[in-house]
């Protein structure tokens, strides 16, 4: 019953060399057995965690101990067999699992500091989609210093960019976050720190060395936004004028809604976008004369895309978005039919 766990690793914020690092990459046992798997690890560090990763699975975090104190932080219905031990003197990090099962030989992680990468069981992920590869990103917490429930997830579980474009990916929390964590993690490996920072005084720690073009930003005063269609489909007589309608909520003060257009095959392309207010009215170059947008602010927060003399090439997919970025949300999509 083979197990494998490569070690994930960083750097502190003290300048001080840390790495953590298996004695061995495999681990042979048999069922029934009890199997120590260790981490040797050296520098400073706070806490130490263990996590198991299933084929095609994400990270599933098991136990975190803290090296002073050695106080004990388990997941929440963790197995009865598994069990945490810190060697200070050695520098090392054991993960007991007795009775050993042939369902145990899977993938471990050994982590060391702060890079805690804890997906809860309900949490997805953000994934921006280009004409490239995908990127996947997480959204990750850490729970090691407060009690109090807590809990995080994405606005939105795809968001669609633009190759170029700057996309945001935003996750929503709640409870007393330490720090707050965002990691990538490619086709069959595994999860790469990019970024942290601490709610409490916005201070922000990069991957090093940091990767280009990433940012981080906390809106504590965000407020909770949604935005969804009317009607998943709108059957309209050619030469009619269509009117396409989103119902939005939240979004902050003046947000900006948007609508956009996708043929089959090819990405979204943006069509309109108006202030809540009404104070501007952005459109694309060339846009058809035919469109036009309009917010009904004090109608339930409705927009509207009005296409006039609708014709059969209008028959297309159709976005509309609640600032700053374009969902991919199924939810959030029109497939229009236009029928002569």
């Amino acid at each position: 019953m083979p197990s494998t766990y490569p070690p994930v690793g960083g750097t502190s914020e003290s300048c001080v060399s840390q790495s953590i690092s298996p004695p061995e990459e495999k681990v042979d046992a048999v069922e029934g057995e009890t199997v120590t798997l260790s981490c040797k690890y050296d520098g400073n560090v706070n806490n130490l965690q263990w996590y198991r990763q299933h084929p095609g699975s994400r990270p599933q975090y098991l136990l975190m101990i803290q090296e002073a104190s050695e106080l004990v932080t388990k997941a929440e219905n963790l197995d009865a067999r598994m069990s945490i031990k810190v060697h200070k003197e050695e520098k090392k990090v054991d993960l007991e699992i007795s009775s050993a099962a042939v369902s145990d030989s899977v993938l471990y992680y050994c982590v060391f500091g702060a890079d805690v990468i804890r997906p809860s069981d309900d949490q997805e992920t953000d994934v921006l989609r280009t004409e490239g590869e995908p990127l996947t990103l997480k959204c990750t917490y850490d729970t090691s210093k407060s009690c109090v429930s807590q809990s995080i997830s994405p606005l939105e579980e795809n968001v669609d960019a633009v190759e170029g474009e700057t996309a945001a990916l935003s996750c929503r929390y709640s409870g007393s976050a330490y720090y707050l964590f965002w990691y990538r993690q490619y086709p069959g490996s595994r999860p790469e720190f990019l970024l942290r920072i601490d709610p409490s005084t916005k201070a922000v720690r990069r991957a090093d060395p940091p990767v280009p073009g990433l940012d981080v930003k906390l809106n504590e005063s965000c407020v909770s936004q949604s935005i969804s269609p009317l009607e998943e489909k709108v059957d309209a007589v050619e030469g009619q004028t269509v009117t396409l309608s989103c119902r939005y909520e939240g979004g902050g003060n003046d947000p900006s809604l948007h609508w956009y257009r996708q043929y089959p095959g090819s990405r979204p392309e943006f069509l309109l976008l108006t202030a809540e207010s009404g104070a501007y009215i952005t459109k694309a170059e060339n846009l058809d004369a035919r469109m036009s947008i309009k917010v009904h602010k004090e109608e339930k927060k409705k927009v509207d895309l009005e296409i006039s003399s609708a014709a059969v090439s209008d028959s297309v997919l159709y976005y509309c978005a609640l600032a700053p970025t374009v969902t991919g949300n199924p939810d959030t999509l029109y497939r229009n039919w236009f029928y002569d």
